[in-house]
């Protein structure tokens, strides 16, 4: 089963369920290229038509594709040919290394030079929420390994993954043998490793590294096995001076069902955080993407923007995306009033004037269940995911800290609201819960 044969096969099922015009446009000329893990690689006809399906039909995608391959895959949309192949294994939709000549240049990863481009160090907005953590990503990458190994963590997309990938493509660049990997990725191909009697060559691949990067290390909560070969992975590169970068999303000191020797080896070096942007500094993120994409939007509308979704990167960019595209379909220029118009569904005008309780009573009146269950403990699949995004919206419009929310939701404690509120923050950007936000925060608008 090869990524074409399944891409042809959902676009088959694609065809049925998009509108003629918007598939003829953005999903006929498309192929699928290849797959990594659970990425499925999608080649599109332009930036445009890649960022429109992005935007715009990724559900249904993901469902069409979920239905003729029977597995659950994320799809990432690229435009033009991918410089490097990807080894696809049928029997168990997972991919392995490649290795020529001992140079883990050539490894495989879903983020080729096409998908990249923006992961830059200079595309890295610096602002004094993550000044520190550039610092010491960018002297690591230009040979500094004084503080190795590097941990950054921080709340989600604040910028991890970015200086993650720019730090990839930089040390590449100068002929280091440099692999970026998420810990989930690692722990795929290390059980695929016992499962083929092959561990020894394992670690072995790891051996060639010039410099490891693992994102999101808090994932390999309670996966002991695979805790423990990263342990000895991690010991052999450190003795041989090679560096290494890791993420979380929080210090390691609370990273929960994780080997001690492990996590005392995380804190060996550095460990710096990143903070939610400060108003300048989301207004310069945003200046820089819009840049990249060659449209201009007036700063005014980009102080809006910030103003209002300063706390997390990935929405500012959701935001910027569906600005640029009422200027594009529309073919007139977004201003402070329009701009106001166009996101008014997702903005909370007066984040001060509602308190958490009615945050929470809207909430469980938009998914049909009483206050007090949402609050409260237990109940079943609606009433905690209604729990999930009284979380998330407490914690994004009125700032709370975790701390803070607990007290409302029966004394729950920091890392399990935590827990919850990322849960929630990881599907933020999906068709469905971008329609759930929008309408409880127009409710909750029209409320005030």
């Amino acid at each position: 089963m090869t990524p074409d044969w399944i891409w042809k096969s959902a676009l088959g099922r694609l065809e049925m369920k998009v509108a003629k015009a918007s598939f003829d446009t953005f999903l006929r000329d498309t192929e699928g290229t290849s797959i990594e893990s659970n990425i499925l690689l999608v080649r599109a006809s332009s930036s445009f038509a890649a960022e429109f399906l992005e935007q715009r039909l990724l559900h249904i995608i993901e469902e069409a594709v979920e239905n003729v391959s029977n597995h659950k895959f994320s799809i990432k949309f690229h435009v033009g040919p991918i410089n490097e192949s990807i080894e696809f294994s049928d029997s168990n939709y997972d991919s392995h290394h490649t290795f020529r000549n001992n140079n883990y240049q050539n490894v495989k990863t879903p983020y080729s030079s096409e998908l990249t481009l923006d992961y830059t160090l200079d595309s890295f907005a610096i602002g004094p929420s993550n000044e520190f953590a550039y610092s010491a990503i960018s002297n690591a990458v230009n040979g500094d390994i004084s503080f190795n190994p590097l941990l950054i963590y921080s709340d989600v997309g604040l910028g991890k993954t970015h200086l993650l990938l720019s730090a990839r493509k930089k040390m590449i660049s100068d002929g280091l043998n440099c692999l970026y990997i998420t810990s989930e990725q690692f722990m795929r191909n290390f059980v695929n490793s016992v499962r083929n009697n092959d561990v020894e060559s394992f670690r072995n691949r790891y051996e060639v590294l010039d410099s490891l990067l693992i994102d999101d290390v808090q994932f390999l909560s309670g996966k002991d096995q695979t805790q423990d070969i990263i342990y000895h992975i991690f010991n052999s590169m450190y003795q041989r001076g090679k560096l290494i970068v890791l993420t979380s999303n929080c210090h390691p000191s609370n990273l929960i069902a994780f080997n001690s020797n492990l996590k005392s080896r995380f804190e060996w070096g550095l460990v710096t955080n990143i903070q939610r942007p400060e108003l300048n500094t989301a207004v310069e993120i945003l200046r820089m993407k819009s840049h990249n994409k060659a449209v201009e939007i007036p700063d005014k509308v980009l102080q809006i923007i910030a103003n209002e979704f300063s706390t997390n990167v990935r929405q500012l960019e959701g935001l910027l995306n569906r600005v640029i595209a009422f200027q594009k379909f529309n073919n007139k220029s977004i201003d402070e009033t329009n701009v106001k118009s166009l996101l008014r569904d997702m903005i909370f005008t007066d984040r001060t004037s509602l308190t958490p309780e009615q945050v929470c009573r809207v909430v469980a009146k938009y998914y049909h269940t009483q206050n007090q269950a949402v609050v409260g403990r237990g109940g079943g699949k609606e009433v905690s995911r209604a729990r999930n995004a009284a979380i998330y919206l407490l914690r994004e419009d009125k700032h709370m800290s975790f701390k803070s929310i607990g007290n409302i939701f029966d004394g729950r404690d920091h890392s399990t609201v935590h827990s919850a509120w990322e849960k929630f923050s990881k599907e933020a950007d999906s068709k469905d819960a971008l329609v759930e936000i929008s309408e409880i925060r127009r409710l909750l608008n029209n409320s005030n």
